[in-house]
């Protein structure tokens, strides 16, 4: 045989070795995972960015386990080249990370420089826009020093006492 047959086989070996450590790494994007056994709702961090030391990932996951008392709580660091505004980007990694149930998302988007929380129903009725916009401007001020961490944990601690406050829930949700 050729030793052009032994290359193209040994340049398709390596192109499928490429694609699924590319697949792989995909499926492990997330920094944390965790379901809490009384709703069934998970707290999920992702860190595109870089953004979180561990102690940061081990103090949100605390606060944002907390907040899984009410709905699917996530957080999301975004790095690339998507113009998309940061609320988009949250709305669109919520829905990926809970499909369909109830959830709350923060978002810190380093290539637009926003920060962001989305909410789903029945949850958009305690964190509204409004809500949502006097939390980040009490905590963002962590973000601009770089304490993204920080700024993580506020604006959950904040989402908490407001769910927490007005008992959203799925025991809250009326049955039409």
């Amino acid at each position: 045989m050729s030793s052009n047959w032994y290359r193209n086989v040994i340049a398709f070996l390596l192109m499928a070795c490429m694609l699924f450590s590319f697949a792989l790494a995909e499926e492990s994007a997330l920094d944390l995972s965790e379901t809490n056994p009384e709703t069934g709702y998970a707290a999920a961090i992702e860190d595109g960015a870089g953004l979180l030391e561990d102690e940061d990932l081990a103090l949100n996951r605390d606060i944002m386990i907390r907040v899984t008392a009410f709905c699917n709580a996530g957080f999301y660091t975004y790095d690339g080249e998507d113009p998309t505004n940061a609320e988009e980007k949250a709305r669109i990694w919520g829905a990926k990370q809970f499909g369909d149930a109830p959830f709350t998302v923060f978002v810190i988007d380093m290539y637009t420089r926003e920060v962001a929380i989305f909410s789903t129903s029945p949850v958009y009725y305690t964190i509204t826009q409004d809500v949502a916009n006097e939390i980040l401007e009490s905590t963002f001020i962590h973000a601009t020093h770089g304490d993204y961490g920080k700024c993580a944990y506020d604006t959950f601690s904040l989402i908490l006492e407001k769910l927490e406050n007005d008992k959203v829930g799925p025991e809250s949700t009326p049955v039409v």
